[in-house]
């Protein structure tokens, strides 16, 4: 009974989504929670560091970054969102969160010795 509730509930969620696409409210809305994200990270990735831009779409423009990817069952709920430059969201792909953490170090490192 709990499968069929879900399945009904995932159905309704779907429909939900295509009709806020259909009505043009995804983009303002994704635009919104970047720009928050954003602001709350003082403008940063939370990887690199490195200072983003939000009207852009260099390697700098700051992204929205699932810190569970959804594809290992990550949500979009807000604690699970954080801001990337579009650079580390990419690279990163949906390597798990320590791996990622291991390598962006080593830049931090190598790039520590170069200056």
């Amino acid at each position: 009974m709990a499968a069929v509730n879900e399945a009904d509930r995932r159905a309704a969620e779907i429909d939900a989504a295509w009709g806020e696409r259909e009505r043009g409210l995804v983009a303002p809305r994704r635009w919104a929670m970047r720009r928050r994200l954003a602001g709350e990270q003082n403008w940063r990735c939370c990887y690199c560091g490195c200072r983003t831009e939000i009207d852009t779409l260099g390697p700098r423009a700051a992204t929205i970054e699932h810190l569970t990817p959804k594809i290992d069952g990550g949500s979009d709920d807000y604690e699970n969102l954080v801001s990337a430059c579009s650079r580390c969201n990419n690279d990163r792909g949906h390597a798990p969160l320590d791996e990622w953490l291991a390598i962006v170090t080593a830049w931090k490192r190598a790039d520590a010795r170069r200056a």
